[in-house]
Order: C-alpha cells, then structure tokens, then sequence
C-alpha cells in the first residue's frame, strides 16, 4: 500500500480499496492471525488515508463468508457473489462513500 498509493496520487478519482471480514472486528477462536492481520489492515489503511491526500481510501468489510466457501459453517449467513461484487462497485462508483464499508447478509 505504501509503495502503490503514490503511484496513483493526483490521477483523477483516485481510489485504493481493501477488502476485509468479520474477524477485523470480533474475536474468534482459533482465527488470532486472521484477527490480528484484518485489525493491523484496517488500522494501516486509515493511517496511509491521514498521510496521502488526493487519494479515496476505502475498506469493505464483509461479514459472512462468500458463497462457495467450504470452511462456512452458517449456509444461511452468506454472501452471494453478487452481492460481494455490488458492495465493491458501489464503493469505487461514489465519492461519498463511507471508508469503511460493512456488507452482511440480506436480512441480517
């Protein structure tokens, strides 16, 4: 991020998006790495956003697994690949978007 945020700075609508899940915000047993690094991702990409102006800094989070992932444990409490790739396009699509982004199942 630090190297490749300044290579986009100044161009037009420049935007730098990360994806991320539910264990950057909860503890789960058994996931400390993956807790630690969506944490440590989340906690890099708001302070490359504070040091580099003229770039929109983005995260979206999703918080269930993506359809299709065998390690999901709740079937009911997933993601559709649609609604994966309509989170991102409406995040890069919209200047006003928030920077960070929380995406959960429909109806959830």
């Amino acid at each position: 991020m630090q190297v490749y945020v300044p290579l986009i700075a100044g161009q037009d609508d420049a935007v730098y998006l990360t994806t991320n899940g539910a264990a950057a915000d909860e503890p789960m047993p058994g996931s400390g790495p993956i807790n630690v690094t969506g944490a440590a991702q989340r906690m890099l990409l708001r302070a490359v956003a504070a040091e580099q102006p003229g770039v929109r800094f983005h995260e979206v989070s999703f918080l269930a697994a993506v359809a299709g992932d065998e390690r999901n444990l709740d079937p009911d409490a997933e993601l559709g690949h649609d609604e994966v790739a309509a989170a991102v396009r409406g995040v890069l699509d919209d200047p006003g978007s928030p920077q960070l982004v929380r995406v959960a199942p429909r109806g959830r």
